[in-house]
């Protein structure tokens, strides 16, 4: 099938199609990676490949994990190395790849039980990776899941298991890792016993692994899912486990029972599905799930402590949920974000109160203590529709599908959410209250063509050093009958916000000095190139119910970490001086609440020392700091 042209761009969510026009440091696509914003990377000639996760790497780039087709069906685990423009790396693994089959097979045909004939063997094509992350040292971790390979204590290699590789920095697998590398947790036997017949089948999806964190120490979080099985009493759903596994390979046994934490849904008998977690900075772990409760799928958010107890301050039993799409409206949730404290998630669905609409992106928000936050989107909920061009909005073929897969947060708390519309790659930029971000487009999505029938974006990840690179991978996706035309892409969005512009501090005229007697001159020296990390907006406003605070608020042109000193003194006989300080942020920006306790007139001085931003040359090797003071003095009047 000939591929469409990659780059295409669509903005409204009506269909209209638009040309983007980008550049680095624009809003939408950034040009530096690949072409217009999009780099393919096929990794097999001529089968199918996929992108499914991505993590940082520390040169800028990224590493994405997915899989390959080998030979025949029989698919393996695919991690690359990309550089900062999206061209593979040709220091790591071979060529920028490194494959790894995690179980190459042989695979045979199921054995016979309870006189049913032998089952048809697998064919290979369950193995695909799913999560990925880097420790403290530099080497990579993937987490996905395979087909058993048929031994004495797996009778029935249709049974799938979770697999953890670890590849060394160079992209060469690290044998002192589990097992020659590789680590397979067994759950369940994968056999359905079906009550009341005595039949057995394997369902091959029962088991999965979707997510992997790791800890500051190396320590490995994943979310994984037990399928069914033939135990007694027989297991007849499917349950979320969290797992840790110690910075080697093997499983932690001061984590949960024997490092599996299993977690009971409160609704029993709901098919689980594993999908995105995080990491808090007390050791929790937070992770999305979905299942069917009352015929529709309902989203979970699963939180453990940090020696794996369900966290029994978050929902019933550590578990939340909420009817995010209306009483008899569908949600699944999948990538999940911190922003500000409270989770943002993303996943699929459709309200109730929208028949036509088959499957939409849909953003929702949790608080804390597990509550759905309904201050969030329209109601509690962003639902994203993109209309099909010349079609009746008011019939289901005129509305395309769409579907959320992961989530990035920037550090001004915008929302980027990543997935697929109809037949082209999405993601779509809302702004901190889940409002469309109409600086990248009237609905904030970027639609994007990567000349598939079906492309989509499941991994994401920000890259190092730039705050507001968001780099997502996935394919360019066909129907069945083209599917080995599928290749692993790449596409990146640069949303660094514009510059503020700057606003001229007010200035205190000085007192005239008297003339002195000039001296005599000296030999004059070579002024010094100018130390400077940009110019600071300084403003300063009453704030609170009594007006008796003053907000004060700085913005660097150029991002840098640094300090503030803000001192207000009251004009008044004997009125004393008050103070606050503060650390910038990231975003350039910090505000400071000064309790000035007392009515009247306050006369402020602003001083603000910033670190040196490294990405100004310095002239002196011995500057750690530039200091701006006093920055500004203001009047302000309090009630």
């Amino acid at each position: 099938m000939q591929r469409r042209t990659a780059g295409t761009v669509a903005f409204l969510a009506t269909g209209l199609t638009l040309g983007l026009a980008t550049s680095a440091g624009a809003a939408g696509l950034d040009t530096t990676l690949g072409t217009a914003g999009v780099s393919f990377t096929p990794l097999s000639a001529v089968a199918s490949d996929r992108y499914q996760a991505s993590a940082p790497a520390p040169d800028g780039g990224t590493y994405n994990a997915g899989y390959t087709t080998v030979s025949g069906t029989n698919r393996a685990f695919a991690i690359t190395k990309t550089l900062p423009n999206g061209q593979l790396d040709a220091a790591f693994g071979n060529g920028g790849l490194a494959v790894v089959d995690v179980a190459p097979g042989p695979f045979l045909p199921g054995p016979a039980i309870n006189g049913n004939p032998a089952q048809a063997a697998p064919t290979g094509a369950g193995e695909t990776a799913r999560g990925i992350g880097v420790q403290p040292n530099g080497k990579i971790v993937v987490l996905g899941q395979a087909e058993t390979v048929q031994n004495g204590s797996k009778p029935d290699s249709r049974d799938i298991d979770p697999y953890v590789a670890r590849l060394n920095a160079n992209g060469t697998l690290d044998s002192t890792f589990g097992t020659n590398g590789i680590t397979r947790i067994d759950l369940s036997d994968g056999r359905n016993v079906i009550p009341g017949t005595g039949s057995a089948s394997t369902l091959s999806s029962d088991q999965a692994g979707y997510n992997v964190v790791v800890r500051p120490d190396g320590q490995i979080l994943l979310t994984l899912s037990k399928g069914v099985d033939s135990s007694t009493p027989a297991r007849l759903d499917r349950d979320i486990v969290i797992a840790q596994l110690k910075a080697n390979g093997v499983l932690d046994p001061a984590f949960g029972t024997g490092g599996l934490a299993p977690i009971t849904n409160p609704d029993v008998n709901v098919n689980e599905n594993p999908r995105r977690g995080l990491l808090l900075a007390d050791g929790k772990y937070v992770t999305t799930a979905y299942g069917p409760v009352g015929g529709q799928n309902r989203p979970f958010l699963i939180r453990v402590d940090a020696n794996g107890a369900p966290d029994t301050t978050f929902g019933p039993n550590g578990v939340a949920t909420a009817n995010v799409a209306g009483a008899t409206g569908r949600a699944e949730a999948y990538g999940i974000k911190l922003q500000g404290g409270k989770y943002v998630v993303v996943g699929y669905g459709a309200r109730d109160t929208n028949p036509n609409n088959g499957s939409d992106v849909l953003v929702f928000r949790f608080n804390t203590n597990g509550t759905w936050d309904q201050t969030f989107g329209t109601n509690g909920l962003v639902d994203y529709d993109r209309l099909v061009p010349g079609a009746d909005p008011a019939t289901p073929a005129g509305h395309y599908s769409e579907n959320g897969r992961n989530i990035e947060v920037l550090p001004d708390d915008r929302i980027v959410a990543l997935g697929q519309s109809g037949p082209d790659a999405l993601a779509l930029v809302l702004k901190a209250d889940g409002t469309p971000d109409t600086s990248v487009s009237p609905t904030g999505a970027v639609v994007t063509d990567l000349g598939g029938t079906a492309d989509a974006l499941w991994g994401a990840t920000i890259a190092k050093g730039t705050g507001y690179k968001v780099v997502a991978s996935g394919y360019s996706g066909f129907a069945a009958a083209d599917a080995a035309n599928e290749d692993s892409a790449l596409v990146a969005l640069d949303l660094t916000p514009p510059a503020a512009p700057v606003i001229p501090n007010p200035t205190v005229p000085t007192t005239p000095t008297t003339p002195t007697t000039p001296t005599v001159p000296t030999t004059p020296t070579t002024p010094k190139p100018a130390k400077t990390v940009g110019k600071v907006t300084v403003s300063a406003k009453r704030t609170g119910a009594k007006k008796n605070r003053v907000r004060v608020t700085l913005k660097l042109q150029r991002f840098g970490k640094g300090k503030v000193t803000v001192s207000a003194k009251r004009k008044a006989k004997g009125a004393k001086s008050v103070s606050a300080k503060g650390t910038l942020s990231s975003k350039g920006t910090l505000t400071v609440t000064l309790k000035t306790g007392k009515k009247g007139r306050y006369t402020l001085t602003i001083k603000v020392v910033v670190l040196h931003d490294r990405r100004v040359p310095r002239t002196h090797a011995n500057i750690d700091h530039i200091a701006i003071a006093p920055s500004g003095i203001w009047v302000i009047d309090t009630k």
